[in-house]
């Protein structure tokens, strides 16, 4: 009988694509040595030794799923909501305040859904939660390694001074990978007895990393998570108990909103924060005006946030510190591409939540939750930070990719069998 089972050298360069892409899009050290070296970046014209490096990472992708298996091309012909979004941003050109950006950004875009079509076409949701484990891991050790080896770069100075950023340019951008990789290795530690020990040494240490970030937002997402992580866990062993603490979390989520609507400022000092959100609430008061000014289709993809001159200025000046974006991920959205680009994702969005709940609901798949954990971190981090439909965005790319996926129990035939997937018990799963 033939082997169809790719070479082992195909499979380790496949998985070294996929995690080393997983860990390039989060934009790590680069922006931190061009930041320290004082090197200033003009927000419409971007960095072109780095936007050489993603184009070359992305024909590298766009060939492996073209030239691969007629499985990775049929990606291409799935989902037309996720192809319709894409497609917006690259017609928005039409109409953009400033074309060449989105023209720049919108094929950079389009190549972060290639590599999510990519990941979704060589492995299960299952498979890549392992591969992203590696991937946050890598970030982890890296971000502890330059924060004790090089304070002066691994921490912050000025006014976010002591708080850890890692190898990340900024603070937040380490608590927002940390508090992803603190949700990913307590489902692996709940789901995978013989790597547990590991995986919930490196979860205590991701929450404690985002602990030293200072990153508010971190912190919320995280707890939310963790409560969210333990409701889906007791929900498979007693749905009966499962769904009164869902129905108790909720209620408590209810009365905590409208405690907060009522008396803001002892809501917000007990996370010592300003009734603002440390000039969020701001912020977005003067990006709903812009919005309404463009309602229908927005300015064009990426084309807003361009610092001094451009359309953003006068929405930066209402805060205390210069905003290259919204810190909201659906103000954004709204701001590139209208009301229009947020009714495709929400569309999509909805259908994602849809599938993932109802895979969660079949017996004997031990990581069917994932997907809807990371579903939920999406949307709960994107309404004080913004990571939705992104170019050169990890979190975009795992978004395309749970979108296209066809499953845990789908064919693969890019398969990384002997360096990924374990063996396979009786029951179907490991």
């Amino acid at each position: 009988m033939t082997n169809r089972r790719p070479p082992r050298l195909r499979a380790a360069l496949d998985l070294m694509l996929a995690g080393g892409g997983l860990l390039f899009l989060t934009d790590p050290l680069l922006p931190l040595l061009r930041q320290q070296a004082g090197v200033e970046v003009d927000p419409s014209d971007g960095v072109p030794a780095m936007q050489a490096i993603r184009s070359v990472f992305y024909v590298i992708v766009a060939t492996r799923l073209l030239l691969g298996p007629e499985r990775g091309r049929r990606m291409l012909s799935r989902k037309p909501l996720l192809w319709s979004l894409v497609g917006l941003s690259l017609v928005s050109i039409v109409w953009s305040v400033a074309p060449d950006v989105t023209l720049r950004r919108g094929l950079a875009f389009f190549g972060a859904t290639l590599f999510g079509a990519y990941l979704a076409a060589a492995y299960s949701p299952r498979e890549l939660q392992k591969i992203l484990a590696w991937a946050l891991a890598a970030a982890l050790v890296s971000s502890v390694l330059i924060a004790i080896a090089a304070p002066s770069y691994g921490i912050s100075t000025g006014t976010d001074a002591g708080a850890w950023r890692g190898i990340y340019a900024h603070k937040n951008n380490l608590g927002r990978i940390m508090a992803l990789g603190t949700v990913l290795f307590a489902s692996l530690a709940l789901n995978e007895l013989r790597t547990r020990r590991y995986t919930a040494a490196l979860c205590v240490a991701s929450l404690i990393v985002a602990l030293l970030s200072r990153s508010a937002s971190s912190l919320v997402v995280i707890a939310v998570m963790m409560l969210l992580s333990l409701t889906l866990r007791l929900m498979r062993l007693k749905a009966s108990l499962g769904v009164t603490l869902f129905a108790m979390g909720l209620a408590v989520s209810i009365l905590t909103s409208l405690w907060i609507v009522a008396d803001p400022g002892r809501a917000t000092s007990l996370i010592s924060r300003d009734t603002t959100l440390t000039g969020r609430t701001e912020l977005w008061g003067s990006v709903v005006d812009k919005i309404m000014n463009r309602p229908l289709l927005g300015y064009g993809y990426s084309a807003f946030w361009l610092g001094p001159g451009s359309n953003s200025e006068s929405s930066s000046l209402s805060t205390s510190w210069e905003a290259t974006h919204a810190h909201n991920g659906f103000l954004d959205l709204a701001l590139d591409l209208g009301i229009l680009g947020v009714a495709l994702f929400m569309a999509l969005y909805m259908l994602a939540i849809f599938r993932a709940t109802r895979s969660m609901r079949q017996p004997g798949i031990a990581h069917d939750s994932w997907p809807l954990l990371y579903l939920v971190f999406l949307f709960i981090y994107n309404l004080s930070e913004s990571s939705l439909a992104r170019p050169n965005s990890m979190f975009w790319a795992l978004f395309a990719s749970l979108v296209l996926s066809e499953g845990s129990d789908a064919r693969r035939q890019f398969r990384v069998d002997a360096l990924v997937r374990q063996p396979t018990t009786s029951r179907g799963y490991p």
